[in-house]
């Protein structure tokens, strides 16, 4: 199976193959591995990526331990015990992935995306005010170019003459 066009109907369910593939085949669609690998490591509970790869003994599916610690029963309403995976922790280290923001071109290890797209400059935000999309970088401009009366009239205030 070539992985630059996988979807939906054909990712295929053993993430070790996957892995294995994206070794062999060198994937130029960083961006796609990284939406799949997201969705094959993400907590079952919370869907955030953890920073330690955690399975439930139940359904071999990954949890947070923020998640583990509130939860009694796993996803799927069976009690558990989880193990650190620390295998699959390797071999994410050895996928390079890219950031899913459009016009960033971070490259790294798997985790190291991930921790770096909470950070990155390219995420697009909308303004609440105006619907206007900006990049992170670019917030301090759309609010001076957009919305400088708004600002002054939030965080000033009169000073009143005698």
């Amino acid at each position: 199976m070539d992985l630059l066009d996988f979807d939906d109907e054909n990712i295929p369910q053993q993430p070790q193959r996957v892995l294995n593939n994206c070794q062999e085949k060198n994937i130029k669609n960083k961006k796609k591995l990284t939406d799949y690998l997201i969705s094959e490591v993400q907590c079952i509970i919370c869907l955030q990526v953890p920073d330690q790869l955690y399975n439930t003994q139940c359904c071999q599916q990954y949890i947070c331990i923020q998640c583990n610690n509130k939860n009694l029963k796993c996803a799927c309403e069976k009690d558990y015990q989880i193990f650190n995976n620390k295998c699959a922790q390797k071999i994410l280290d050895y996928i390079i992935c890219e950031c899913q923001n459009e016009k960033c071109n971070f490259q790294s290890s798997f985790l190291k995306v991930i921790k770096h797209q909470n950070s990155c400059e390219f995420q697009m935000h909308s303004c609440e005010e105006c619907k206007q999309n900006y990049f992170e970088k670019d917030i301090i401009n759309h609010l001076l170019t957009n919305h400088k009366e708004l600002i002054l009239k939030k965080h000033t205030k009169k000073i009143q003459k005698d």
